[in-house]
């Protein structure tokens, strides 16, 4: 099956179930729960309007979504690399993958809601991580965990990376994982 037929069919099944008699929460528990669509998927099928059902979800569950969906675009990207730029963008790479795979053992709820604001948190993490693993202090060699305690300590980035205005949005509203609607 072709990238072009598996997008139609998935397009026209969730139109199908996003039509049906089924409330907001079957549809969201279906999707979300069952399949496995993050919010960010959601969205690229115009499913926008089940974007209040994740912010009743726990910041670190709505954060591992995030993650693995970034994750997902920036393997797509690498992808499409010739392999002498994949060879020229190792250290990168190691980051970012080290980054997906250690960062929710020095995670928390602060730290999740943290990230949240940005679009991309994985770059947040990867850049942060690999900053400090080839900065000039050779001799230093920091754990997720500093690097995490770091950003949250400093928290002086929101210029460095594209915020994700849907997230902040729903901050100021006081929609969160604590409260109701």
């Amino acid at each position: 099956m072709t990238s072009d037929r598996k997008t139609h069919v998935i397009s026209r099944m969730l139109s199908y179930l996003f039509n049906s008699d089924m409330s907001d929460e079957q549809l969201f528990d279906i999707l979300h729960n069952r399949v496995g669509m993050s919010k960010e998927e959601l969205n690229e099928f115009s499913l926008n309007s089940l974007d209040y059902l994740f912010h009743m979800e726990d910041p670190i569950i709505q954060l591992r979504d995030k993650v693995n969906y970034c994750f997902g675009q920036y393997a797509e990207k690498l992808q499409r690399m010739s392999p002498d730029e994949l060879i020229s963008k190792a250290d990168e790479i190691h980051s970012v993958i080290c980054s997906a795979n250690h960062m929710f053992s020095a995670i928390g709820e602060d730290e999740a809601r943290y990230l949240l604001r940005f679009k991309d948190p994985l770059a947040v993490v990867s850049d942060a991580w690999w900053g400090s693993q080839y900065s000039n202090d050779i001799g230093k060699e920091e754990t997720i965990e500093n690097v995490i305690n770091n950003l949250m300590d400093k928290q002086d980035i929101d210029d460095d990376y594209e915020l994700d205005s849907d997230y902040l949005a729903s901050e100021d509203e006081g929609i969160g994982p604590d409260m109701t609607m």
